[in-house]
C-alpha cells in the first residue's frame, strides 16, 4: 500500500487559503455525518455512575456494592471515606438498567464492625436505563440511603450553592 502525498504550491501569507470544492464538500459532509451521528447516538444513550458519601463521624473503609447481572458478579466500590469524603464510579457506555439491588459492605474503623445491607435501587432510578445521573449511597447516623440525583437536579444544587445527595 502506497501513500500519495501531493505538494501544495507556495501560498502568499494574506491571500486566503483556497479548497478545492469536492473537498470542501467532503469534509462538510463529514461533519454532517459526524454531528448528526453524535446527536443519534446521545438519544439513544444514557449516562449514570454511583456516588458515595460518608455523612458519618468515623472513618468508614471497604465500601463494596456488589450484584450479579445474567450469571456474572458485577460491582463498584468506594474503598475508604473519611467523615464529609464523596467518591464516583462510572459504568460502561451505554450503561446496563441499574440492578433491582445490591449488597452493600463496608466496615467501620473505629470499632472494627463489618456491615452488610442489601439496597433497593431498580424501583428507586426513574426510567431504569434511561436515568441519566448519580445514583448516591449515603452512608449517616440513621443507616444508608439510596439517593439518585439526575445531572440537572445536581447542576441546579450546584448552582444554588447546596450541597448534595
Amino acid at each position: 500500500m502506497s501513500i500519495f502525498f501531493q505538494a501544495l504550491p507556495t501560498q502568499n501569507p494574506e491571500e486566503p487559503i483556497k479548497f478545492p470544492w469536492r473537498a470542501g464538500a467532503l469534509v462538510g459532509a463529514a461533519f454532517l455525518f459526524l454531528g448528526l451521528g453524535s446527536t443519534f447516538g446521545a438519544m439513544e444513550r444514557t449516562h449514570y455512575n454511583y456516588g458515595f458519601l460518608n455523612s458519618t463521624d468515623a472513618r468508614i473503609d471497604r465500601i463494596m456494592m456488589r450484584w450479579k447481572r445474567g450469571g456474572a458478579e458485577e460491582g463498584v466500590g468506594a474503598g475508604t471515606l473519611s467523615p464529609g469524603d464523596k467518591a464516583h464510579n462510572g459504568v460502561a457506555t451505554p450503561p446496563p438498567a441499574p440492578p433491582e439491588s445490591a449488597m452493600l459492605t463496608w466496615r467501620t474503623l473505629k470499632d472494627g464492625k463489618e456491615h452488610k445491607l442489601k439496597v433497593g435501587i431498580g424501583k428507586l432510578v426513574p426510567a431504569g436505563a434511561r436515568f441519566d445521573g448519580t445514583i448516591w449511597i449515603k452512608f449517616n447516623s440513621d443507616g444508608v440511603q439510596v439517593i439518585p440525583l439526575t445531572f440537572d437536579e445536581m447542576l441546579r444544587m450546584i448552582k444554588s450553592h447546596k450541597d448534595f445527595p
